[in-house]
């Protein structure tokens, strides 16, 4: 059977986004050849996810990724990291046959390489300057969803429950700073603790919440998600399985990364997009809510933009342009 390597990593620091998004890939791949994902000593959080969920894995100290790929020799090597240069194109060719690259900033003058994949919105507006047999795998088309994403909820228009999440980790404590804000309104709110959350802001969430909050610690998001009528989330992955489900959403920026899929994401009418979290989302947010509370034209409108945006089958459709390729 052909090995298909997966290099990403995730943990507290660099948060969750890269090991979720591809988990759902490399779920659907092993179907058909042997996964094996390479992470980097110390991503702690990362790689116990991964490992429950089944995958092996390869531990690399930082000067050695290529000599722990080379030595699996695999047919493919799909790469999912910001902490590459171009340098990393030229050597990775030696390692393997075809190679794969997730992509969020078109940031590089020229990407060596068989397949780029950008989930985002608005991706398809993207020009790439990559090899001229480049398979181009661009937009929500193309969204990585685990499959508890894609059943069709019942409608929760009437409920007043909001859904309060960062996603994997808690970069710059953004899920304290949130619920601060949100403390004195009259909704209920159910709020998420990822996988890469410290014990300290896990201790100071539990202290922060009030009467009218629910906390959970590394729920089935799914089930959580369709106990809400709207999301505050952070503009990652998260908004596109919430998107799938159909639940309005106020995006909050918490990466650099997420700035240019947060502008597209509200222009395409799927979420209400706040901003960085400093001191003017106060106001923002609580408009925003009370936006989606009272105006029911407004978050209906919503609801179906986001249900007709996002494929639900993005992962088959990648499977089948990486099986072609091997």
């Amino acid at each position: 059977m052909k090995k298909v390597v997966i290099h990403a990593n995730g943990g507290k620091q660099i948060g969750m986004g890269h090991i979720m998004r591809t988990s759902v890939l490399g779920k659907k791949l092993r179907e058909h050849v042997e996964v094996i994902y390479t992470c980097q000593k110390g991503q702690a959080e990362g790689i116990s996810y991964l490992q429950k969920e089944g995958f092996p894995v390869e531990i690399y100290e930082a000067a050695y990724v290529m000599s722990t790929i080379g030595k699996i020799n695999p047919a493919l090597v799909i790469t999912d990291s910001y902490a590459i240069d171009e340098t990393y194109f030229k050597e990775i060719k030696a390692c393997a046959k075809k190679t794969m690259f997730f992509d969020d900033l078109n940031q590089f003058p020229f990407y060596d390489t068989d397949i780029i994949l950008n989930q985002n919105i608005g991706a398809e507006k993207i020009k790439y300057n990559a090899r001229e047999n480049c398979k181009l795998l661009l937009g929500a088309h193309y969204v990585l969803l685990r499959d508890e994403f894609k059943s069709n909820r019942g409608n929760l228009a009437s409920n007043c429950t909001i859904l309060v999440t960062t996603g994997g980790s808690n970069p710059n404590q953004i899920t304290q700073k949130i619920l601060n804000i949100v403390k004195e309104t009259n909704y209920h709110y159910e709020v998420v603790v990822g996988q890469a959350f410290s014990k300290e802001d896990q201790s100071e969430i539990h202290n922060l919440a009030s009467r009218n909050m629910k906390v959970h610690i590394t729920p089935k998001m799914a089930d959580v998600m369709n106990g809400c009528r709207m999301a505050i989330s952070a503009c990652g992955s998260t908004v596109y399985e919430l998107s799938a489900l159909g639940i309005p959403t106020i995006g909050i920026i918490t990466a650099d990364n997420q700035l240019l899929a947060a502008q597209e994401m509200e222009q395409a009418g799927i979420m209400i997009n706040t901003g960085s979290a400093n001191q003017r989302t106060k106001q923002k947010l609580l408009d925003a809510i009370e936006l989606l509370m009272l105006n029911r034209p407004f978050f209906d409108e919503m609801s179906e933009k986001q249900k007709s945006t996002v494929h639900l089958h993005g992962d088959l459709e990648v499977v089948k342009e990486i099986m072609e390729l091997l």
